[in-house]
């Protein structure tokens, strides 16, 4: 049996962009859209929890100053809700204190910038978090249920499902899918997947 890529809904890594200014929301998601990144924003503290609590996002950026709930208070509720509990947590803020850069990592922030924003350096702290976020998981033995766009992944049922269709797979095109969707952006050789998920494979392939 075999799995027939051009079924499955592209996968692409989510990030909600948390901002009260809509020119730093338009610098941020036309260069995380351009990197392949799902781009959902708001612009209070109010609607980025009620985004936090109902969907998995794989990046969440969070404007200190937010009105309704600041930065510090959503870093602890992100840290404290299941459904984004590993997301990646860049805070970005008019300060540059010690004092302040502090208080966000202390309250569950991977990283603080002070604004104005350099669209190349948020990236390249975005693109680190990123290899941190998909490494953690990928070694992980406990992943259990993981959610992309339209496809869902239950490792404790070995379940999947298309736009919520059940699609029926082997335990071997099972764990090969998992491990694709749960590292966006990681290029495995074919080698390295054979290994990984077929017994008695030399460089040649299966044998």
């Amino acid at each position: 049996a075999c799995i027939c890529t051009s079924a499955l809904p592209e996968v692409r890594p989510r990030v909600l962009v948390a901002d009260a200014d809509p020119a730093v929301q338009r610098l941020l998601a036309q260069h995380l859209t351009s990197d392949g990144f799902s781009i959902d924003m708001c612009a209070d503290g109010r609607a980025a929890l009620d985004r936090i609590v109902a969907r998995s996002f794989d990046l969440i950026v969070l404007d200190m100053m937010l009105d309704g709930l600041d930065g510090i208070t959503l870093c602890r509720a992100i840290r404290h809700n299941a459904t984004n509990r590993n997301a990646g947590v860049i805070v970005v803020g008019a300060a540059s204190s010690e004092s302040d850069k502090v208080l966000t990592l202390v309250s569950g922030a991977d990283d603080y910038l002070a604004k104005p924003l350099s669209p190349a350096e948020f990236m390249a702290r975005v693109s680190a978090i990123m290899r941190r976020c998909r490494s953690a998981q990928y070694g992980s033995p406990t992943r259990g249920r993981l959610e992309r766009t339209d496809l869902t992944l239950d490792r404790s049922r070995r379940q999947v499902l298309v736009r919520g269709e059940q699609v029926q797979l082997s335990k071997q095109e099972f764990e090969l899918l998992y491990d694709l969707a749960s590292s966006p952006g990681i290029v495995f050789t074919r080698n390295d997947l054979l290994t990984r998920h077929w017994d008695h494979v030399d460089g040649r392939g299966l044998r």
